[in-house]
């Protein structure tokens, strides 16, 4: 059977891609045909005190600090709850469930962040700590305004509360990102000081790109992210870039907004090999390019985020819109009925796909930063 050229260099590209994880250790392949349920088996380890223990102390040594024992034994403790916890929540069924499901998926994660807080050693937060943070809320608050759905839905982060303290600890500046005035109105807030700070539903949902497919078809437009492929060499210090056309709508115009690039840097359109896409015209500084934070997941290809009033951690984006989600499962049920069986159901399709997303996704990228590694369950067939 014949082999197309891009047929080859895209079975070149994976063989290269498992090459250099081979390479470099970091990562851990778990051959499965129910990822899920293997990823909260391996998750299960911290799941139990003695482990969670185990873990610490490794993690501790590997910092070398010295751990006083009652700290280890909170730490161990709130660790091995968090991770209890998440699992119950994420047990919750989709199909059939998804008001459920969007409330349980919601504390599931919380709880996982909170397990990424206990594990950070250098400080002394263990699970009794972070609730002296929860007492000020979970650290974000929706907004809605006049208009038709989803035009009406905003959301901003405070600066108190838990995500306020989540996002100190891992070295956001939160009074750059977060809101520490408080608004009666949305009209209040939008003629304030912090008018800049506020983010709609849709600015959000253009950032998972586990979701891009749904998002595409419901708002017409490029999400706020690219996918690229750049042939970094050491010894090279200029590097061509090629965007894939992830949607029907990518134009030179998103590239340059989504990475911060000016128009001087020229960009064409090409078609290479049935493969079209977005590249630029001449080799540009690889710095511009290969030091940015990327994103990738099963769900996902590898890409760049926009950031949003700094945050391009797509975990933390999938946080703050399963608050938004909960939301409304809690306080508005005329709206949710609405998007489950009304006048926005079309939306539904959209929150059971991010909620998809969220159980296979979420899990995964907490056991990768708890570990330092990336994890790979995958099916028998992917490594054959």
């Amino acid at each position: 059977m014949a082999v197309t050229v891009r047929e080859y260099k895209n079975v070149r590209r994976n063989c290269l891609n498992k090459y250099m994880e081979v390479c470099s250790m970091r990562y851990e392949r778990i051959p499965t045909e129910e990822p899920i349920r293997h990823l909260w088996n391996r998750l299960d380890v911290l799941a139990s005190v003695t482990g969670a223990t185990t873990f610490i102390k490794r993690r501790a040594e590997e910092q070398g600090i010295q751990l006083e024992d009652d700290i280890l034994e909170e730490k161990s403790r709130g660790l091995a709850f968090c991770i209890r916890s998440a699992r119950e929540y994420f047990n919750t069924k989709i199909e059939g469930n998804i008001t459920s499901a969007s409330l349980a998926y919601y504390y599931g994660t919380f709880s996982l962040l909170k397990a990424l807080l206990i594990t950070k050693i250098e400080n002394p937060l263990s699970l009794k700590s972070i609730e002296e943070y929860t007492k000020y809320g979970h650290g974000l608050k929706s907004y809605v305004n006049e208009g038709v759905f989803p035009e009406s839905e905003y959301i901003i982060i405070l600066t108190n509360g838990f995500f306020a303290k989540f996002l100190s600890i891992f070295g956001y500046v939160v009074r750059d990102i977060g809101i520490s005035t408080r608004y009666n109105t949305f009209s209040d807030l939008v003629n304030g000081a912090d008018a800049q700070k506020i983010i709609s539903f849709k600015d959000l949902v253009s950032r998972i790109p586990e979701i891009s497919g749904m998002f595409i078809e419901l708002f017409n437009e490029q999400p706020r992210y690219l996918a690229y492929n750049a042939l970094n060499h050491p010894d090279h210090p200029e590097i061509e870039v090629k965007f894939q056309k992830n949607s029907e709508y990518i134009a030179f115009e998103d590239v340059y907004d989504i990475l911060g690039w000016d128009d001087s840097i020229s960009l064409c359109n090409y078609d290479e090999y049935g493969e079209q896409g977005i590249k630029t015209i001449t080799k540009i500084d690889k710095n511009l390019i290969v030091n940015k934070q990327t994103h990738s997941s099963v769900l996902s290809q590898t890409c760049y985020v926009k950031p949003l009033h700094g945050i391009n951690d797509v975990l933390l984006l999938d946080f703050m819109l399963l608050y938004h989600i909960s939301i409304w499962v809690r306080y508005r049920p005329a709206l949710w009925r609405e998007l489950i069986d009304g006048e926005h159901d079309k939306y539904r399709s959209l929150i059971t796909n991010f909620m998809i997303a969220v159980e296979r996704v979420v899990p995964n990228l907490v056991l990768d930063r708890l570990y330092n590694k990336r994890h790979l369950f995958a099916g028998f067939s992917y490594w054959s």
